[in-house]
């Protein structure tokens, strides 16, 4: 218990925690293989050749939060403050609890001695003709609890004996600022609660994704999945999500400013409506143990009129995409995110719009038609099948474009929300223990400050030895100790 107690043992464990946390930091998590392949070749020099994908993988650096070494170090941890407080802060906060008397002069000086730092965090002083209770009467005005009672001669009381002979002495022993002991105490009950959240988190939490086009829903459940094999089912994992609408607000400069889907949640069974909000970054959906966020978005599909015939031995009528449209009516083209194409910078979507049917004979194979590209739901450029510019239209607007005898009108683009879902069932604990985490770390700045006093002797030959003890602001205890015993009155009587 106490080499687990040990100080520099806990600061080991956090450092080593702080250095996998910023790794798991720099490097993505829970990414697929062909990610790190890209992004962590083997062909690189220097730093980055030993900095591979195998290294990643094998190391497990690309799931870091759950390694056996992360937990087994979390685990350290909550030992390391669970020791520290059993075999440390909890002694320390019963003793100081206690009523502590010094029944001698010796005795009195003695508490002084037993500081660190005789001079800086504690005193030690002599008062001719002070009083016991004068001093109690001026430290209780300074927030100290007091308390005093009379020491016969010869009476040990756990310390120095008296001097046998002597008359009645009076003995005190004030203190304030129990807080500041009891504060390191609930700092490793904090820290404790949030590594058991966290570790509950871990073992029962479900987390899953899912890319919805605009008017979908979806079954919750479908896109959950567990942590491990403890994690109880969560009671919205059975509801059903419903993208009622999703949009981008945009800035002045065309930057994106926020995403914000419109989401139902509804019983599968009757069809009822449970909950229903629209989300945003950093504004999620919470229903029955599941929490929804906004994560990303797409595009699902392009809707656009095409009228006219297009030039070839077939025509835009004669195609797949258009077969079983009738001039002027919607059509909607599905549409896919160009990852990882060549000579494509940032994120595009692009479909395809046939013009004319393969031709017979197999050297022509490829088919003929329109490209259709959008970077985002503010405009859609059009390409000819040569692969030049067509030109650009702006959904929504009403402005037919003509290309190779096929007019365009670009009427709407269907997005998809990119929703992260979660079920952790440890977060309620883990904001609970930063909660009180923030409160008693303030809390143990508290100085915890100490006072023994005792009157010896009577008439004019009365003495008040007092001494005094703090664990923090040293200054500013020696001030307010220098203040007190100037305070207390020279009487010969009494």
């Amino acid at each position: 218990m106490r080499r687990l107690a040990s100080l520099p043992l806990a600061i080991g464990e956090l450092a080593a925690i702080a250095g996998l946390s910023a790794v798991g930091t720099v490097v993505e998590q829970g990414k697929e293989l062909p990610y790190y392949q890209q992004f962590y070749p083997e062909t690189g020099s220097g730093l980055s050749s030993l900095v591979t994908w195998r290294f990643i993988t094998a190391l497990g650096i690309d799931h870091v939060y759950t390694t056996p070494l992360f937990a087994g170090l979390c685990a350290l941890l909550a030992a390391s403050l669970a020791a520290c407080t059993a075999v440390r802060q909890l002694p320390a906060a019963r003793v100081a609890r206690d009523w502590r008397f010094a029944t001698s002069p010796s005795a009195v000086r003695a508490r002084a001695r037993g500081a660190k730092h005789l001079g800086a965090g504690a005193l030690s002083a002599a008062l001719p003709a002070g009083r016991a209770r004068d001093l109690g009467a001026v430290l209780a005005t300074k927030g100290y609890q007091v308390f005093v009672k009379e020491v016969a001669n010869g009476e040990k009381g756990g310390d120095n004996g008296g001097n046998n002979g002597s008359p009645p002495s009076l003995a005190l022993y004030a203190f304030k600022g129990m807080a500041g002991k009891l504060g390191p105490v609930a700092v490793h009950a904090s820290l404790l609660l949030i590594i058991a959240g966290a570790a509950g988190g871990a073992a029962a939490g479900w987390r899953g994704s899912a890319l919805a086009p605009e008017g979908s829903s979806f079954g919750v459940a479908t896109a959950l999945n567990p942590a491990t094999r403890l994690a109880p089912r969560p009671a919205g994992a059975a509801a059903l999500l419903r993208v009622d609408d999703f949009r981008i607000n945009y800035r002045d400069d065309g930057s994106v400013a926020q995403f914000e889907s419109g989401l139902s949640v509804l019983d599968p069974a009757t069809g009822a409506l449970l909950a229903a909000d629209t989300i945003s970054v950093n504004k999620p959906l919470r229903f029955r143990g599941v929490t929804v966020y906004q994560a990303d978005y797409g595009m699902a599909a392009v809707t656009m009129r095409v009228e006219g015939a297009g030039k070839g031995t077939g025509g835009a009528a004669s195609t797949a995409a258009a077969a079983a449209a009738t001039p002027g009516t919607p059509l909607n083209l599905p549409m896919a995110e160009l990852k990882d194409a060549a000579g494509v910078k940032g994120r595009a979507w692009a479909t395809f719009l046939p013009l004319e049917d393969a031709k017979a004979d197999a050297a022509s194979t490829t088919p003929r038609g329109l490209t259709i590209l959008a970077r985002d739901f503010q405009a859609v450029a059009v390409y000819a099948p040569d692969g030049t510019f067509a030109g650009v239209r702006r959904p929504g607007s009403g402005t037919p474009l003509t290309v190779e005898g096929v007019t365009l009108t670009i009427d709407a683009i269907v997005g998809s929300t990119g929703l992260e879902l979660k079920a952790d069932p440890g977060v309620p604990y883990v904001y609970a223990g930063f909660a009180l985490l923030m409160v008693s770390t303030l809390v143990s700045y508290a100085s915890h400050s100490q006072v023994w006093a005792l009157q010896a002797g009577s008439g004019e030959g009365r003495v008040l030895h007092v001494s005094g003890k703090t664990n923090r602001a040293a200054l500013g205890f020696g001030a307010e100790m220098d203040a007190a015993l100037a305070a207390v009155p020279e009487v010969a009587d009494g």
